[in-house]
């Protein structure tokens, strides 16, 4: 976890140095190049966050799973799509109000 936040950390910070630096508006294009860098780090943080949290390994979460009802999946799915969701849009604000 600790590597994948600090490789993420570092592709954010990168990021956004890029976006201050070229005009953005001007140059759509670079919107594009914004997820390679980010995707990659975050997953690595996202399974070690998952790891703490949870306190199991991915074997554990993945066999738990397979043991709840359809009813408990949809719930647990509702909510971690929730969760993801109200974490991705914090990051855009912030994102934003960096850049302006």
């Amino acid at each position: 976890m600790l590597v994948g936040s600090v490789l993420a950390a570092a592709a954010w910070a990168v990021v956004l140095m890029l976006l201050k630096r070229y005009d953005v508006v001007a140059n759509p294009r670079i919107y594009k190049l914004l997820g390679f860098p980010l995707a990659g780090t975050a997953i690595v943080a996202l399974v070690g966050l998952a790891k703490v949290v949870l306190g199991r390994s991915l074997g554990e979460i993945g066999r738990g799973w397979d043991e709840l009802a359809g009813w408990q999946r949809g719930l647990v799915g509702l909510l971690v799509v929730a969760i993801a969701v109200a974490v991705i849009m914090t990051a855009v604000g912030i994102a934003i109000t960096v850049m302006m």
